[in-house]
């Protein structure tokens, strides 16, 4: 087994151990904060996996760096500390070619097979010397509830309020049934769920294209990847805008999500991954969209040349 098949296995036995206690990242009632894992050197947010990674570590402090980057601030590693493990992929090279010119230049060509790096990084709390935190005093400002209602709007997104006890998205129809607001105990209930379910809109095939039927009827195994894949991308939301994670989880899915990590550790790259991108489609504006989807296409083309 490879560095990182063993470092994705201790990730979901982290993870199932968490789910099965109701801790995991994504399970947790954030109201959401600015408290996204990111690295103060690069300057760089940690997406997708490692996002959920180092996000399952514990640790209240965001802030994390490698050992070397460090040394170079002049802070120690604290006695025993355990670094954190984050993935690194890298899709192009530079090469050099000649022009139609005759002139030699760098241009970046994409690679057939990915090529993935490995880095380790540890928490601030872990390391002796470091500054304090300084919050974000614009994002303290936050207004979650307009955040959210500007999201649902501008998503354009066909939503149907009924007075139910269900919500859902139907990928047939391409709709979203919400129950009327009135049934909610609060306006934090209500857009917690209409953006998780506005998640599983994006994937249909004109947008981020998740299929989730098989033959014309949902496929279970599927969509309980797929709720999964919602539920991150619910909390990347939360912890990027302010808007409340919907963490009313039903209990079967639960047990879905953990035979799934048990099976393939990797699922939770991929869901993770998804829902980064999930997040990203909610709250980018109609260029990043229409970016999203051209790289996710690209994506797909790939791999069915690659099949």
């Amino acid at each position: 087994m490879s560095l990182m098949d063993n470092k994705r296995k201790e990730l979901a036995d982290l993870l199932i151990d968490q789910m099965k206690k109701g801790t995991a990242p994504w399970q947790k009632p954030w109201s959401g904060s600015n408290l996204i894992p990111y690295n103060p050197t690069s300057n760089k947010e940690y997406q997708g996996g490692n996002f959920i990674a180092l996000s399952a570590r514990g640790f209240d402090d965001p802030r994390w760096c490698t050992f070397n980057q460090a040394k170079t601030k002049g802070y120690s590693i604290m006695k025993g500390a355990k670094a954190g493990y984050v993935e690194y992929w890298q899709f192009t090279k530079d090469v050099k070619e000649k022009n139609k010119d005759g002139v030699e230049e760098v241009v970046s060509m994409r690679l057939r097979s990915p090529i993935v790096k490995a880095a380790y990084v540890f928490n601030f709390e872990q390391i002796n010397g470091v500054p304090p935190l300084q919050i974000d005093e614009n994002k303290k400002n936050w207004n979650p509830i307009e955040t959210a209602e500007k999201i649902i709007t501008s998503s354009g997104a066909s939503i149907i309020h009924k007075t139910s006890n269900s919500a859902y998205y139907d990928p047939r129809n391409d709709k979203i049934t919400l129950p009327i607001k009135e049934q909610f105990k609060d306006a934090k209930g209500y857009y917690g769920t209409a953006l998780h379910e506005l998640a599983h809109w994006t994937g249909h095939k004109s947008r981020l294209d998740r299929n989730t039927l098989h033959g014309g009827h949902i496929d279970q195994t599927l969509y309980a990847k797929e709720e999964l894949k919602a539920e991150i991308a619910s909390y990347f939301l939360a912890m990027k805008t302010g808007i409340p994670n919907n963490i009313e989880q039903n209990a079967a899915y639960v047990s879905s999500w953990i035979k799934a990590l048990e099976n393939d550790p990797n699922e939770i790259y991929k869901a993770s991954k998804d829902a980064d991108i999930i997040s990203r489609y909610l709250i980018g504006d109609d260029e990043m969209k229409k970016d999203l989807i051209e790289k996710h296409t690209s994506v797909k083309k790939d791999k069915e040349v690659e099949r």
